[in-house]
């Protein structure tokens, strides 16, 4: 890894244990900066755009209530976010394909998440924020 990549590293890191430690939140725009600044370090820069479209179109709309879905659904959101398919995603939770396909469904419904590409950046971050309140 290059010296610039290291130091982008260094730095992130250093805004993330500043925030955490201070409680505060980026605002959008300096979120936006920080994903993009993200693009240099990390290999996937499309699921940055990705990231960055679906908060940009997610403010635009109603605001996601997570408290409408159950533990089960919850605990498929956390897998979804975690990258996991369908398949693996039953097999995780002792279910059956059909029940995760319909969990995934009532989860679009109850958060008018309209696109399944809405649903995983969704799920993205909310195991993000999940995480963030587990420690």
């Amino acid at each position: 890894m290059t010296e610039n990549l290291q130091t982008a590293k260094h730095q992130l890191l250093q805004l993330i244990d500043k925030l955490s430690v201070t409680h505060k939140t980026l605002s959008n725009t300096e979120l936006f900066s920080v994903l993009n600044a993200t693009k240099s370090i990390y290999d996937n820069e499309h699921l940055i755009d990705f990231l960055i479209q679906f908060i940009k179109t997610s403010n635009s709309s109603t605001p996601k209530n997570t408290n409408t879905l159950t533990k089960r659904e919850k605990q498929v959101v956390l897998l979804i976010g975690k990258g996991l398919q369908n398949t693996s995603i039953a097999l995780e939770l002792d279910l059956r394909k059909s029940t995760v396909e319909t969990h995934r469904k009532n989860i679009r419904k109850k958060l008018k998440l309209n696109r399944t590409d809405n649903l995983f950046a969704f799920s993205f971050i909310f195991r993000l924020q999940h995480q963030k309140s587990q420690s």
